[in-house]
């Protein structure tokens, strides 16, 4: 999957190119995306990093699925109603929302401060960096399944009937 932030900045840096944009603005402009697509990665990376810790058996050191798919998709539904909240000019989080993001995070060990943190930072940027990377972790849980599931062999088959 191509990086989204990257596509991003590469193509408003042309079309800043082509409508004839002062070279000391087109540094300003570089260096300012560079900045927020740092911030973006690395804030989507510790909540998800949290994501993924969490939803660990501490038992079995396993990834339990089944909390993992929770988790993100109530991540994942928390961001688009925040999207469609900035689409629409609104603020992306109403109380009900920011009340869903500081369960989540405590959900994941994640604090009040964390919750801020991504609250102030947030923009349609990261949304849609953080839905591609919640995808991603999906598509890989879906493609893990598909590689443990293994057709047994008809022999296989009847030593497993006959016992």
């Amino acid at each position: 999957m191509a990086d989204f932030l990257k596509g991003f900045k590469e193509r408003v840096m042309e079309a800043l190119k082509k409508g004839g944009l002062a070279a000391k603005d087109m540094f300003l402009m570089e260096n300012l995306l560079n900045q927020r697509i740092k911030e973006i990665r690395l804030l989507s990376a510790a909540v998800l990093s949290g994501i993924l810790l969490s939803a660990r058996d501490n038992q079995t050191q396993t990834v339990d699925k089944a909390k993992l798919h929770k988790y993100l998709g109530d991540f994942e539904e928390v961001l688009q109603k925040a999207t469609k909240n900035l689409a629409e000019g609104k603020r992306p989080f109403g109380k009900e929302e920011i009340s869903k993001l500081e369960e989540l995070f405590s959900e994941i060990g994640l604090d009040r401060k964390a919750v801020n943190r991504f609250i102030a930072s947030f923009d349609s940027l990261l949304a849609v960096n953080f839905l591609e990377k919640t995808s991603q972790v999906k598509n890989s849980l879906k493609e893990e399944k598909k590689e443990t599931h293994v057709t047994p062999t008809k022999q296989e088959e009847k030593r497993r009937l006959k016992q």
